[in-house]
């Protein structure tokens, strides 16, 4: 990961995986954004996202790769750090905690609308996730927040130990 500053003292942080840094409508001053993938998955492909503490959003468009965003968050988010274990045809992503650590990565995941995808787990133990208007095999799960899945063709499974679980237009 590279760490980096704009003119306006804001950090961003990249993986230098698709070598492009942008600062969008998302970032707050607290928060640095960070692009980890732009990458074609074939159908069928799976997609796995776990972290700690953040939100998950997984939307689906009308484009031909996935892309997968972080947002880091917090007074400490410096002790934040993805853990990438992407290969061929699968994007598979963890964050590691320093302890005592205040910061969260939420992500922002854009899926092909059009393509089945086995989201073989969408995890957030301390935040919500969000999915809507895509295709394929979902299994989304928050322990500490809601879940909430919106046009999704295929098979879903979503559980919230503590918070609700909305499913619409499936």
């Amino acid at each position: 990961l590279q760490t980096l500053r704009t003119r306006t003292g804001q950090e961003v942080v990249t993986s230098g995986m698709a070598g492009e840094v942008k600062l969008g409508a998302f970032s707050q001053p607290i928060t640095a954004q960070l692009r980890i993938h732009s990458v074609t998955v074939k159908p069928d492909g799976s997609i796995r996202i776990h972290t700690i503490s953040g939100d998950i959003k997984v939307q689906g468009y009308n484009g031909n790769t996935v892309i997968v965003e972080g947002f880091k968050t917090g007074t400490q988010r410096d002790c934040v750090e993805i853990v990438d274990r992407s290969a061929e045809n699968r994007v598979d992503i963890d964050v590691r905690y320093n302890q005592n650590c205040n910061g969260s990565i939420n992500f922002q995941v854009r899926v092909p609308q059009a393509v089945n995808f086995n989201f073989d787990t969408l995890l957030s133990v301390s935040g919500g996730v969000q999915v809507a208007d895509l295709t394929g095999h979902v299994v989304a799960e928050s322990i500490s927040g809601a879940v909430t899945v919106t046009n999704v063709s295929g098979v879903v499974r979503a559980t919230a130990t503590s918070g609700n679980v909305t499913i619409s237009n499936i």
